[in-house]
């Protein structure tokens, strides 16, 4: 999705000012370009309002933290889990947080062991005295669990509870948090100074980076905003989305630009080859369409079915997969390709009828101006020409 947003964003910043025809595309190709290229300051308004709301409902979009949620049901692991819950239903999940202490004798270990229990929203406090687990030198470990999640603010008041409780001591607080942490935000800085840096070096004109950098980062706020429609996203999608998609919405903006530059060589007609640029860059959109977007929904239907490892082999063997047939010497009827490449070709068709039906209405052809009524003889009644001075059937004289 994100690349398709960000293909339309560009078109709609270089095309601001260009403004001509289109000819020599393929016609089906030519009219979805030649349609985008017309309406591109619709759509450059469109997509800028649309990343203004998805700026707004960014804050909204949950975290999940549990990566077990996006496990099959078939995993062990989640089958252990579903066992567990079904056996100890009413067993509340719980968070660990750790405090260590140093140089604590005998008599204290025990007293802080009762202190740790008294702080609000802890519920149990881990301490054997006579085992290695707890004691290590003069090292004391107590492991404190509690119901709220980490990086709640419950979870954040346990840890300042403990640490204001206990000031003076030599102590260490640290969860069990074992999510992924988030980008600091110097990060994102130096990989935007370097993507400018290259691109600067890379580019014949100053604006182009600017370009590129307004459309992805307007591609990235749609793209996390519209998360709200899955409730919550993983932290791992949360942390590293952004950065992945300025990497690879990149090469994808510089390849458009030069297809742009060397069909302008061509033509020096700005608006034809944009669109012809924009017209042979529709082969990835409608893939990226069909792979991304209806074979995941085929897949969910048909019961995760993966087409492409159906095959036959040619000995009546079992093998794990085609390509361990092949590294066997054995040939392979690879109908599961064959059924997926049936599939995206149809979806593919249907996708391109899909958008040639929407633009064929929005594009109404003007409505033929009404027939002129033909001249007739006022003798014998025959059709004459309208400059006509005589009747060419009776000869008699006209007016």
């Amino acid at each position: 999705m994100c690349y398709n947003i960000q293909l339309t964003l560009t078109i709609g910043f270089l095309l601001l000012t260009t403004c001509r025809r289109a000819k020599g595309v393929s016609p089906t190709m030519q009219k979805i370009a030649a349609f985008i290229v017309k309406k591109r300051r619709l759509l450059l308004v469109v997509m800028l309002a649309l990343a203004v709301v998805c700026a707004a409902l960014m804050p909204f979009v949950g975290i999940n933290t549990d990566m077990t949620k996006y496990l099959p049901d078939s995993s062990q692991m989640k089958i252990g889990m579903d066992r567990m819950n079904e056996a100890f239903p009413n067993v509340a999940e719980t968070y660990t947080i750790r405090v260590m202490f140093r140089g604590l004798d005998a008599r204290d270990k025990l007293a802080i062991r009762e202190q740790l229990a008294e702080i609000p929203n802890v519920d149990s406090v881990a301490y054997e005295p006579d085992s290695d687990d707890y004691n290590r030198g003069d090292a004391t470990l107590y492991k404190l669990t509690t119901q709220y999640d980490y990086k709640s603010d419950e979870e954040a008041q346990i840890e300042r509870d403990v640490a204001d409780r206990f000031d003076g001591y030599d102590v260490s607080v640290r969860s069990d948090d074992t999510s992924t942490p988030d980008i600091p935000p110097i990060v994102f800085i130096l990989s935007i100074v370097l993507v400018t840096t290259i691109l600067l070096i890379a580019c014949p004109s100053y604006f182009e980076p600017v370009l590129f950098l307004i459309t992805i980062g307007i591609a990235v706020l749609i793209n996390q905003g519209t998360n709200i429609f899955l409730g919550e996203t993983s932290d791992v999608t949360a942390s590293i989305s952004a950065i992945l998609q300025l990497a690879l919405s990149m090469d994808y903006s510089i390849i458009l630009m030069n297809r742009y530059r060397q069909e302008l060589q061509a033509d020096p007609d700005r608006e034809a080859a944009m669109t012809r640029a924009l017209a042979a860059a529709f082969g990835s959109i409608t893939t990226s369409l069909v792979n991304d977007i209806f074979m995941p929904l085929i897949g969910v239907l048909t019961g995760g079915i993966n087409f492409g490892g159906l095959f036959v082999a040619l000995d009546g063997g079992s093998y794990v997969s085609a390509e361990a047939a092949a590294a066997a010497g054995v040939g392979t009827i690879n109908y599961g390709l064959f059924i997926q490449n049936v599939i995206n070709f149809i979806l593919t068709a249907f996708c391109m009828f899909l958008v040639i039906r929407a633009m064929n209405k929005i594009h109404k052809k003007p409505e033929a101006a009404p027939a002129k009524p033909k001249r007739i003889c006022p003798f014998c009644k025959g059709e004459i020409a309208d400059d006509a001075t005589r009747c060419p059937h009776c000869t008699s004289m006209l007016e």
